[in-house]
């Protein structure tokens, strides 16, 4: 594994930095905003958005690697995947109040 984003390097401080924050791209799913506020309240993670629709193999390539350092960061501090949790528990809710509007449970 190559690292070459914010936290590949041995500076600890980085790192710690680095699994506060993750980058991100493009347009989101409508579901973006809670999963991005679920990080924030239960594990502290900021999520930043860097570009939309346009993007670069540079800026793609940058992006990709802090974030596979970040998240991998972030996971080994809560001892399991926060990211997948998240998602997960944003999928249920989002179900939860589908089934309410149309009724069906």
């Amino acid at each position: 594994m190559v690292c070459r984003g914010p936290g590949a390097g041995s500076n600890g401080g980085t790192l710690r930095r680095a699994a506060r924050t993750l980058q991100d791209t493009g347009l989101w799913p409508i579901w973006r905003s809670e999963y991005g506020h679920l990080l924030k309240e239960k594990y502290g993670i900021e999520m930043h958005t860097v570009a939309l629709c346009i993007v670069s193999k540079t800026l793609r390539s940058y992006v990709d690697s802090y974030d596979e350092v970040s998240a991998a960061a972030a996971n080994r501090k809560f001892g399991h995947d926060v990211f997948k949790e998240c998602a997960e528990e944003v999928r249920k809710s989002r179900e939860g109040r589908r089934a309410v509007s149309t009724g069906k449970d």
